[in-house]
């Protein structure tokens, strides 16, 4: 049997208490401060470190215009005088493949703003050989061709984004794209784009209807953005910010984009909120519209698309 130790009085009520029932209490004391200190700490590093991921998101102001941009303004791979620090302008592309995080081989830049109705991207392409693009029906593009994108998570869910992309030459094609379910190219909406090989590379104008997204009705906006090229003969995709190959998904990888103000979604449907594409009460009339839409915007890209596919012909 363990040895008893002797009882001490207790100094405020005297009564008498057995050491080893003083020092168990202690130890358990002790203990249950240690660990309410080790979950302080614990709880502290992951909030330090939420802040600090949220700090180190980019953001991008894009500034409200009086007029639109056209592709002739960015044809020396510049923008014009006119435009000259009128827009908001992203460099510094990173490669996603294939070698995740590397310089990118081949310059991009994006230069953007909007007016009431309408957001406008224009990528500057930069390459030291022949672009590979040809002319085809809208969706019709591949990786076998440049090409360039622009995703609008427009709710900054991170769960949820519109795809935009053209080819050098203008052709268009669009998706929904969700992180559980990857992307849904049965999507369609009504968008304007140009494209144009040059012989520095290629420029392309996405001009894109605020009444064809749907986001909060808020007096201010803030989406996440994210910019992809394509260059087929390396195969290289360089994206801005990086999507790292090494992280999960693709829309926690977004920047920020700010200074949207005063702008008006599309009223037609609710399908972009709750991820089903069923026709709702009024798509009859919608459809209608949207149709007269499509049909304006096929002829504003065949007045404004070239006839060639590379500046080697």
């Amino acid at each position: 049997m363990a040895r008893l130790r002797e009882d001490a009085a207790d100094a405020e009520t005297g009564r008498t208490v057995p050491m080893g029932l003083r020092e168990n209490c202690a130890l358990i004391c002790g203990g249950f401060a240690v660990r309410c200190a080790a979950l302080c700490f614990s709880l502290l590093w992951m909030a330090a470190f939420a802040l600090a991921g949220n700090s180190a998101r980019p953001q991008i102001e894009i500034p409200k215009v009086d007029r639109e941009p056209l592709l002739e303004d960015f044809l020396s791979m510049e923008p014009s005088p006119e435009w000259s620090g009128r827009l908001a302008k992203v460099e510094g592309f990173r490669q996603n493949q294939p070698s995740d995080g590397q310089p990118v081989t081949q310059k991009t830049v994006v230069y953007m703003a909007y007016d009431e109705k309408h957001l406008y991207f224009v990528f500057v392409a930069f390459d030291e050989q022949p672009v590979r693009a040809t002319l085809s029906r809208r969706d019709g593009i591949d990786n076998a061709e440049d090409w360039v994108e622009v995703a609008l998570d427009t709710f900054n869910d991170q769960r949820r984004a519109y795809l935009f992309d053209c080819n050098a030459l203008g052709v268009q094609w669009d998706a929904l794209h969700s992180e559980s379910t990857g992307e849904s190219p049965q999507f369609d909406e009504v968008w304007h784009s140009k494209g144009k090989i040059t012989d520095q590379g290629f420029v392309a104008l996405l001009k894109i209807p605020f009444q064809s997204l749907r986001f909060p009705s808020t007096p201010s906006q803030v989406w996440g953005i994210q910019f992809r090229r394509w260059i087929p003969r390396i195969p290289e995709t360089a994206t801005w910010p990086l999507d790292s190959t090494k992280v999960e998904g693709r829309l926690s990888e977004t920047a920020e984009l700010t200074g949207l103000r005063d702008v008006s979604p599309a009223a037609i449907s609710n399908s972009f909120l709750t991820g089903r594409f069923a026709r709702s009460a009024r798509w009859t009339t919608a459809t209608r519209c949207t149709r007269a839409l499509r049909a304006s915007a096929r002829r504003w890209t065949a007045d404004w698309t070239p006839r060639w596919c590379s500046r080697t012909h």
